[in-house]
């Protein structure tokens, strides 16, 4: 499956995971630009933590990164990121994630995701993510098979009293 294909499966998915979500917190709308913001500065922090061995110059023994959480942590912002992507109807092309992108890391992410949010160039938030996905050192297969069965935890959430 190609990228741009399996981003339009997300979008999907994720439209039926913000259904359930808004209606069983009483949602009428999207949440907002701050919030977006907000979430996915917060995923940023927990994926920021789990990267923590490979920055953490002071600790004798940081521990070593759990490919496995960081995966985890980075379909948590994808989630986010593309929900925002559907508040705006934003509709990906077939050249969407397809780019030459220079892998990033997550402290120059953070300030262009959040440009991208107030601007709603979704365009360029899914560069960023794709950038940074790349560079973390996953594919756009990894985030997907990731993205799917976290999308199916996050439905159960949504039923329970999560």
């Amino acid at each position: 499956m190609k990228n741009y294909e399996m981003l339009i499966n997300m979008q999907i998915m994720q439209r039926g995971l913000d259904k359930a979500v808004f209606e069983k917190m009483n949602m009428n709308d999207y949440p907002t630009q701050s919030q977006y913001c907000k979430a996915i500065i917060d995923e940023i922090g927990e994926l920021n933590h789990e990267l923590k061995p490979e920055w953490c110059w002071w600790k004798k023994n940081p521990g070593i990164v759990d490919d496995q959480k960081v995966l985890e942590e980075l379909v948590d912002i994808w989630h986010f990121v593309i929900s925002f992507a559907n508040s705006a109807k934003f509709k990906p092309n077939p050249n969407t994630l397809n780019g030459k992108y220079k892998p990033c890391d997550v402290t120059p992410f953070t300030s262009f995701i959040v440009a991208g949010i107030f601007m709603v160039d979704c365009e360029e938030l899914f560069r960023h993510m794709h950038a940074l996905t790349v560079g973390l050192g996953y594919s756009m297969e990894d985030v997907f098979d990731a993205y799917t069965k976290k999308n199916a935890v996050n439905h159960q959430r949504a039923e329970s009293d999560y």
